[in-house]
């Protein structure tokens, strides 16, 4: 029973790899087509900034957020209070993130020509800000979290 258990973890955590790979590799000949290479190359460009405030958002939180969720495993407030802290704290470093993403555009001129797309683009920080996979892997709900991701 527990190996079974196991297994299936396992394949949820493969199928999100396997399907981080799939994806663009489906979507890159349509968006070259469609975007021309200039196109292409200003919103790979954008999507090489706004990870790095990805990385700021997740930074840890996916390490540390994932134990204590697993350490407060029926404890419901307590799940709670560190749901809601950290999801505070996410945000909050979201929005300092716009801040200095706004910095950056008022001295950068190269950036502030495509500012547009990168506020389209940094959208998918405050998704990042607001996804809780670490409390599904805290509470080792993979499976959900998978289908979720995909």
């Amino acid at each position: 029973m527990l190996d079974r258990i196991i297994i299936k973890k396992i394949t949820s955590l493969f199928s999100i790899r396997v399907a981080g790979y799939i994806v663009p590799l489906i979507t890159l000949p349509y968006l070259v087509r469609v975007l021309e290479p200039e196109g292409y190359g200003t919103l790979g460009f954008s999507l090489a900034i706004v990870q790095y405030f990805i990385i700021a958002v997740n930074f840890s939180f996916d390490l540390s957020a994932t134990q204590k969720i697993a350490q407060s495993e029926n404890d419901r407030p307590k799940t709670s209070v560190i749901y809601w802290n950290i999801i505070s704290v996410r945000l909050i470093i979201a929005m300092l993130g716009l801040f200095v993403f706004f910095m950056l555009s008022s001295l950068s001129s190269s950036i502030e020509i495509i500012l547009p797309i990168l506020l389209c683009a940094y959208f998918s920080v405050f998704g990042a800000a607001l996804f809780p996979q670490w409390l599904f892997q805290g509470k080792e709900q993979l499976g959900a979290i998978s289908m979720i991701r995909i």
